[in-house]
């Protein structure tokens, strides 16, 4: 139970640290970049080598950890724009939610059983998502505008599936365990240098500049991140199933960043985001649940 809580509490710091980052004017790309040299750095440190060795290039799924690597940083700048904008529950549940859609593609592609009570979780899922995104009451206008912004919680969970279902094509189709610290250190490399690729343009064209706090806000999310993995790993080896594991752990998220976004940021929530908060919880619950009536 206390590596679970722990899993918990550092994801949920990850959103806290994002918030942070609009207050203190973070290049949000930069230091997501120099997050994932933090993340190998402290892989290297824990596993005793550098994750990714030559050997690495010749497995089956190195192709997918530069899959990933790059769903990875697209992904977890999408999160960091969203709990900028958003909030940090909005964040959370968008990221959670791609649960329900990972379920429809195990049914599809995957042959798993469906039921009743998982159909009635993904129903959840989706009406979760709009509520919780539902837009606040304005003024009166008689001008028509659109908020653009709402993207990033739409990609953010765009991006969350794709990486839930490249785990799956590895874990069910290649036999490869996704949790295996060699591998979950070679996606940090493959996004680390990936993201370096894409900083060095900017730089070239003159679109960004470095800065010393962009490098310590990179370090100061590193670390939670990479714990928030090996936490979640250890948890993984542990006393919990994977699919305990994970229900637990989703709620555990979307509830404590709840809490913390309110206790820290004094967030307020409207009738229809605690509805679809409620409802998130529901989903995931459903989705957890109906697995005892296959």
């Amino acid at each position: 139970m206390q590596v679970l809580l722990l899993s918990i509490f550092f994801n949920t710091v990850l959103g806290i640290i994002f918030k942070l980052y609009g207050k203190y004017k973070i290049d949000v790309f930069q230091a997501i970049v120099f997050n994932y040299f933090t993340c190998v750095i402290a892989a290297s440190i824990d596993l005793g080598h550098f994750p990714l060795q030559e050997s690495s290039f010749e497995q089956p799924w190195f192709r997918w950890a530069i899959i990933l690597g790059f769903l990875f940083i697209a992904g977890f700048n999408m999160v960091a724009q969203t709990v900028q904008y958003f909030g940090i529950t909005t964040g959370a549940i968008m990221q959670k939610m791609s649960l329900g859609f990972t379920v429809i593609f195990s049914f599809l592609v995957l042959g798993e059983v469906m039921n009743g009570m998982k159909w009635a979780g993904v129903a959840a899922a989706i009406l979760a998502i709009f509520f919780t995104n539902y837009p606040k009451k304005k003024k009166a206008t008689n001008e028509l505008k659109i908020d653009y912004k709402i993207i990033f919680p739409l990609l953010a969970l765009v991006f969350s599936v794709f990486i839930e279902v490249a785990f799956l094509i590895v874990e069910k189709r290649l036999a490869i365990k996704s949790a295996d610290p060699i591998f979950t250190g070679t996606l940090f490399g493959t996004a680390a240098i990936i993201g370096s690729i894409g900083l060095i343009v900017l730089l070239l064209r003159g679109k960004t500049k470095l800065h010393w706090r962009n490098l310590v806000a990179g370090i100061a999310l590193g670390i939670p991140n990479y714990l928030a993995i090996h936490y979640m790993l250890k948890a993984l080896g542990g006393e919990f199933e994977a699919s305990v594991f994970f229900t637990l752990n989703n709620v555990g998220i979307i509830v404590f960043a709840a809490i913390l976004s309110v206790l820290l940021f004094s967030e307020r929530f409207s009738k229809h985001q605690y509805f679809g908060l409620g409802l998130s919880v529901l989903a995931i619950l459903l989705i957890y649940f109906s697995s005892s009536y296959l």
